[in-house]
């Protein structure tokens, strides 16, 4: 009798490629490769840190063929604060065919935005029923390879009930799981930053040592969600930072 189980050995696990690149070496060096499939990645900073710009970058690196170490796959943008700009997807479409050389293997800049999927959802509401509706729409659609949310806390954030809201987060993340571990995806998610008072930190320059005080930045949505987010990326002008909070983040990139 022959068993049903499927297995795989360790050494296949390593060969597969379970990335998608974010086109910087720096970074993705230390996220192990690039943006990983069946993991949460948060993109968070300040307004204009370059979230939206990245997320729409993910979108047609994505696209990159097998023989430049690509995933070959599609993208789906979720849309809730109107940000999306076909207009500067095509110039990066433009951009990314020019550094990989992709038209010799018949790239168009036309053709990499027909592969990114666009839907706009302003309301709490409507973006749970999109994320319910994913699960029939990606079996449908099994080149699509990257999710973005831009932005999940934006929406969210207009529950004024805290227990709704939480509520909801949790609905939306163990969806979320499921989408991944079905369909071999990368869901990548913006969040927004608040003040959340003062801290000290200590500078030295030469013998001495300085106290600063500065704001305290922090992430919108919660500790509960902080759990489900597997690797959270902080923008801050042409910086890079990693870690799941604004005390334990690290600098990767400068």
């Amino acid at each position: 009798m022959q068993s049903s189980l499927k297995l795989k050995t360790a050494a296949s696990l390593l060969e597969l490629n379970n990335v998608i690149t974010t086109d910087n070496k720096l970074l993705d060096k230390h996220l192990h490769g690039g943006i990983q499939l069946q993991k949460v990645t948060e993109l968070v900073g300040k307004p204009g840190a370059g979230k939206t710009q990245l997320c729409m970058k993910l979108c047609l690196l994505v696209q990159l063929p097998a023989i430049v170490g690509g995933l070959a796959g599609q993208a789906l943008y979720i849309d809730t604060r109107q940000c999306f700009d076909p207009h500067r997807l095509k110039e990066l479409a433009n951009k990314i065919i020019g550094d990989y050389n992709l038209a010799v293997h018949g790239f168009r800049p036309d053709q990499m935005l027909q592969n990114v999927r666009y839907v706009e959802c302003l309301s709490a509401g409507r973006l749970i029923a999109n994320i319910i509706a994913l699960k029939e729409y990606l079996q449908a659609n099994p080149m699509i390879k990257l999710v973005i949310v831009d932005s999940l806390s934006f929406t969210i954030r207009m529950l004024t009930n805290v227990i709704q809201r939480t509520a909801l987060l949790v609905e939306i993340h163990e969806h979320f799981q499921f989408l991944m571990s079905s369909n071999n995806i990368s869901i990548v998610i913006t969040n927004q930053l608040v003040v959340k008072g003062f801290c000290r930190r200590r500078k030295r320059a030469g013998e001495q040592e300085q106290t600063h005080k500065m704001l305290r930045l922090e992430t919108t949505l919660g500790q509960k969600h902080s759990h489900f987010v597997d690797k959270r990326i902080w923008l801050s002008e042409d910086k890079y930072f990693i870690g799941k909070t604004c005390a334990t983040k690290r600098l990767c990139v400068k």
